[in-house]
């Protein structure tokens, strides 16, 4: 197990997308960038690396929403191979990163 994360890359633009959000609607990068930058966590339900930083996840895009960066959370886990990342419980999960 890693002691610390790789450092992320930084500045370039990520590719457009359409995603359904746990609100049960539509979503485009274009709509949820933020004025002064985007952060892409790519997050899952079961993970306990996940469980583990999500209080220091929260708090973070706290912060920087506030200087106008936005923190997206995207599960692209394969809801077959790991039942607890179904869209069902993601709506579930959401509410704790609030």
């Amino acid at each position: 197990m890693a002691a610390e994360a790789p450092v992320a890359e930084i500045g370039f633009a990520a590719p457009g997308f359409t995603l359904l959000g746990t609100d049960g609607r539509m979503h485009t990068l274009h709509e949820l960038a933020g004025a002064r930058g985007t952060v892409v966590a790519f997050i899952c339900n079961h993970c306990p690396y996940v469980k583990a930083i999500l209080p220091r996840l929260v708090r973070d895009a706290r912060d920087l929403a506030a200087l106008g960066v936005r923190v997206i959370a995207i599960n692209s886990n394969d809801d077959l191979a790991y039942p607890e990342d179904r869209y069902e419980r993601m709506v579930e999960f959401a509410p704790s990163l609030s």
